[in-house]
């Protein structure tokens, strides 16, 4: 039955697929003899401890756009010599996101189909792109006009409350905790561990979320800690990262940094408001910030007593001469007015002798004319006063007929009844 369907086809050239892939491996062997040099992007770095060997997906973008895609390998018998020399030169783990350039024959296998077999890969061509970026970063962050942001942020008299962002179980984090708890002044710090990846590719997104986080919580903090121990300088190149740096650059509380490295400084420390390099000189930064505090707390204390005390001296002499001065002022002063007191006293007792003799002047005529105006005196001379009711009459419409009324004489009286 099998037969008579392939007859049905014998005008026909007909491959199996074992063939046509034996055809695409021959033709690929022979237009791809040799090594070549190629530039791609590590899209995915798949390592596989128990044998040793690495398998890499490749990517080519241009405009966020991907190009092409192909499959590498690296065998166990390169993979340690590559990634040694590699890490060597960049201070940097072959990782995702990577831009290489290797050596490396083109390969196409019947059952796994097409692949590049990597059998070198050229450090300085890495090195050469990281110092690209990183100049791109800090072109960008100028131009934006945050680049010194920062840096230029006034960090708080006391920077006691700080953001730490690290890893719980890393040497960098205890470090930072044992100064800063074990300081030798006793000065106190509250600190939140906002835990984040520290190197990688998700280095940066991590950090980057945990800063966002912090943003939402800037009243509980003073400033941000960015700490690194161990590892020296591999795995530095997310801190040149443009999207870490800028977050970093505008965060709007002073980030200190302290990644552990002395040279080639990052973007991210470039800018920070401080780079420490350790983390127990972070510690040893924001301890000091609270000595020097003390440090002119206790000048001014010392300037201040000082100055109260030379105030109190001079005060003290002053006030003793103002003392005698007032002493002999006011004897000169008593002694020239107490001629004068004499003779006023003098013109006072002549002035009161003749005002009382004057007011008793005064007073005998006042008597004589009160004299005069005694009622007594005016009805001895005949005259009389007639009341009504003991009120004196002064009109006849002030009685009526039949009233009684009595008249007062200057002896004796008269009761009498109008008629």
């Amino acid at each position: 039955m099998m037969n008579d369907q392939y007859s049905l086809f014998q005008d026909r050239q007909i491959y199996s697929l074992h063939e046509v892939a034996e055809h695409i491996r021959e033709a690929l062997e022979a237009a791809f003899p040799d090594f070549y040099w190629i530039r791609a992007e590590i899209a995915k770095l798949n390592f596989y401890p128990k044998s040793g060997h690495c398998y890499v997906d490749l990517v080519e973008k241009r405009d966020k756009a991907t190009r092409a895609e192909m499959r590498a390998t690296i065998w166990a018998s390169n993979y340690q010599m590559i990634t040694t020399k590699f890490r060597q030169q960049t201070r940097e783990n072959l990782r995702d996101g990577m831009m290489i350039l290797f050596l490396a024959s083109v390969s196409f296998h019947e059952v796994y189909g097409l692949s590049l077999n990597i059998i070198d890969v050229e450090p300085s061509f890495t090195v050469g792109e990281m110092a690209r970026e990183k100049r791109m970063a800090i072109e960008i962050l100028k131009k934006e006009g945050i680049f010194d942001h920062n840096r230029k942020l006034t960090l708080p008299l006391l920077p006691g409350r700080i953001a730490l962002i690290s890893v719980e179980t890393s040497k960098g984090y205890h470090d930072f905790v044992t100064s800063i708890e074990n300081n030798p002044y006793g000065y106190g710090f509250h600190y939140q561990l906002f835990p984040s990846l520290l190197q990688g590719e998700k280095a940066i997104v991590t950090m980057t979320e945990q800063l966002k986080n912090i943003s939402r919580r800037l009243a509980d903090f003073d400033a941000v800690a960015i700490i690194r121990g161990g590892g020296g300088e591999v795995g530095l190149s997310a801190y040149d990262n443009y999207e870490l740096a800028r977050q970093v650059a505008a965060f709007p509380l002073p980030v200190i940094t302290g990644i552990g490295h002395s040279t080639n400084e990052t973007v991210v420390e470039m800018v920070a408001h401080t780079n420490m390099i350790t983390p127990t000189a972070v510690a040893g930064f924001f301890i000091q910030q609270f000595f020097d505090f003390e440090g002119r707390l206790n000048a001014l204390e010392f300037r201040l007593s000082t100055e109260i005390k030379n105030v109190l001296e001079s005060s003290a002499l002053y006030l003793a001469q103002c003392i005698q001065r007032f002493r002999a002022s006011t004897g000169r002063l008593l002694e020239r007015h107490r001629s004068t007191l004499a003779s006023n006293k003098e013109r006072i007792r002549i002035f009161s002798r003749h005002y009382l003799a004057e007011q008793n002047h005064l007073m005998e005529v006042y008597e004589q004319k009160l004299a005069l105006l005694d009622p007594g005196n005016i009805l001895k001379r005949g005259y009389s006063i007639t009341y009504l009711d003991d009120v004196p009459i002064k009109d006849a419409s002030m009685v009526t007929k039949g009233q009684r009324i009595k008249t007062q004489l200057y002896e004796g009286s008269i009761d009498s009844v109008v008629d």
